[in-house]
């Protein structure tokens, strides 16, 4: 069987995993090309020791860590805060290891063949990859619940998923004065609060809510002013 033909069912793969790690497909693809050149110059081989496809990704990896790794951009000089540029600000040895197995499905002892390094050292790559991850999405939430005991549990909920708790209000003025002390990232606010008065958040005060209620139907962000229940309101960051 041709090289071609060995290769060809993983390089869509390969092409989004290089995508992934580099934060830009063109850049990517210039990685999986001088990749493929290598091979097809017999400047690199495919390790008899590894399946095709894990054989691939290693001899990638060894171009993209000779050249690619050092001459990454600092996603903070960008100017964005993407998803994809949150996900470059993991180290780069830790966001192979964490790609490898999140999104490419390798087994951490496929991972660490590709890496050339050991599972133990593979898992906790992955785990840095993870700690850094959350500390990227965690952020400042502040509670808007007049029952003391659904308030608690949101609380609770709320921490065991990294993120801070700033404030608790169970009246709407509570609730401005609380982000006049400090503005949450995300407000969970109980929209048929009967108690609060009907009336609300200055414009520049808006944010992000969810509706507590409805079980497993949170609502929708809806934009600024939109009136709702019980005259609490759920309220979207300004773009």
């Amino acid at each position: 069987m041709s090289l071609l033909a060995r290769l060809a069912p993983h390089l869509p793969y390969v092409r989004r995993y290089a995508r992934a790690l580099t934060g830009d497909q063109s850049t990517g693809d210039n990685y999986v090309r001088v990749a493929l050149e290598a091979l097809a110059a017999g400047e690199r081989q495919l390790s008899p020791d590894m399946t095709p496809r894990v054989a691939l990704y290693h001899v990638f990896h060894a171009i993209w860590s000779s050249t690619g790794a050092q001459l990454e951009t600092n996603p903070a000089a960008l100017g964005h805060d993407d998803a994809s540029n949150r996900l470059m600000r993991i180290a780069p040895r830790s966001r192979q290891a964490f790609l490898l197995t999140a999104l490419e499905g390798f087994t951490p002892s496929e991972a660490a063949q590709i890496l050339g390094s050991d599972v133990h050292s593979v898992e906790r790559l992955i785990a840095e990859a993870q700690a850094e991850i959350d500390a990227e999405l965690a952020t400042d939430v502040l509670i808007i619940e007049d029952e003391a005991i659904i308030s608690a549990d949101i609380e609770s909920l709320v921490k065991e998923l990294g993120h801070r708790v700033t404030a608790t209000a169970t009246t709407h003025d509570e609730a401005v004065d609380a982000v006049a002390r400090h503005r949450p990232g995300l407000v969970l606010a109980d929209i048929h609060d009967r108690g609060a008065p009907r009336a609300d958040l200055p414009d520049h005060q808006a944010l992000p809510a969810r509706n507590g209620e409805g079980g497993d139907q949170p609502g929708a962000l809806l934009p600024p002013r939109q009136p709702e229940a019980g005259g609490l309101k759920r309220f979207r960051r300004p773009a």
